[in-house]
């Protein structure tokens, strides 16, 4: 019987070390574009959003005069911006300037937790916020990507790739790529049935996210404690995309400038709206595929940016 327990223990020693080991090695290899880390102090300009903001802003040339972040991630909700600025407010300068990015689906549809992609969306967010800020919070999910990553299905995924040597960045070069008419007139109506063509119930009538609003003007009521300038943006999208839009919802445009015009006279905020700007949405060298822009892009769409919103020019000479 002492054996047994001595081999038990002999085994029990063993697997923690090749797990240790094998944990290690994914935390320090893998790469992971679906978490927000290395966050400034003394913020003087960010943005939230979508992967509109995310893919949209580019502080190369901002950076080397202000402290900027982009505090984006793909598929990120109006819930989660206010949550993360609750979770960095003190990393954000008083009179900071704060851009929020505006998206065609940011205040329409049905509850995020509804989402066929809720839950593989919703565990990125354990990496860096806390769990009284993370919805549906799960210890169980928090004890595998945070203590055992390399054991979660993706981390087995990764680290299996990592010692093959296979890449495991999906995102590697994405942001690089041009487009073209032909893949624009392609992904165009991917991405309208992606951002649009759930947005109505059972009887045709959009509906409005209620939990959009409320961390909406959460978001304004925490940039005026912070005494930070809140912004709404509609980044450059291609005509592909917004001709999408009309064609197959004729009236989306309608309900949308209506919704802002309201939460403009509301809360007094500006808005910037580059959605069918002419310096942008013909152009294919600006943008990855019809509603995304690509490095190329988003230097420029932040330059103007800046440039028009704060009057602080960023833009290197030709």
């Amino acid at each position: 019987m002492k054996k047994f327990i001595l081999k038990l223990l002999a085994y029990a020693v063993i697997i923690s070390s090749i797990t240790a080991v094998i944990n290690t090695y994914y935390v320090i290899n893998a790469e992971n574009n679906s978490e927000i880390k290395d966050v400034p102090q003394s913020i003087q300009v960010c943005n939230f959003g979508s992967s509109h903001g995310f893919n949209g802003f580019n502080y190369e040339d901002a950076g080397k005069k202000l402290t900027c972040f982009n505090f984006s991630l793909h598929s990120q909700s109006l819930l989660y911006d206010y949550r993360i600025l609750q979770h960095y407010r003190d990393n954000i300068n008083p009179g900071a300037t704060i851009f929020l990015t505006i998206s065609y689906f940011s205040f329409f549809g049905r509850p995020e937790i509804e989402s066929d992609i809720f839950e593989s969306k919703n565990r990125r967010y354990y990496k860096f916020l806390p769990s009284e800020l993370i919805l549906a919070y799960d210890w169980r999910t928090d004890l595998y990507l945070n203590w055992l990553p390399a054991l979660s299905p993706e981390g087995l995924t990764q680290t299996f790739k990592l010692i093959f040597g296979i890449r495991t960045n999906k995102d590697d070069g994405h942001w690089e790529r041009i487009t073209d008419s032909k893949d624009a007139a392609i992904d165009a109506p991917q991405a309208y049935v992606r951002h649009i063509s759930k947005q109505r119930d059972e009887n045709g009538v959009r509906i409005r996210r209620q939990e959009s609003f409320e961390a909406f003007y959460g978001i304004i009521h925490l940039c005026k404690e912070l005494g930070a300038r809140p912004i709404l943006v509609t980044p450059p999208y291609m005509h592909e995309y917004t001709d999408e839009i009309k064609r197959n919802d004729p009236e989306f445009f309608g309900d949308f400038y209506s919704l802002i015009d309201e939460i403009r006279y509301d809360t007094g905020l500006e808005y910037y709206d580059y959605a069918f700007d002419e310096r942008f949405c013909g152009d294919y060298s600006l943008f990855v595929n019809s509603d995304h822009l690509n490095r190329n892009g988003a230097r420029k769409f932040t330059d103007i940016l800046l440039l028009e919103a704060l009057s602080i020019d960023v833009m290197p000479p030709e």
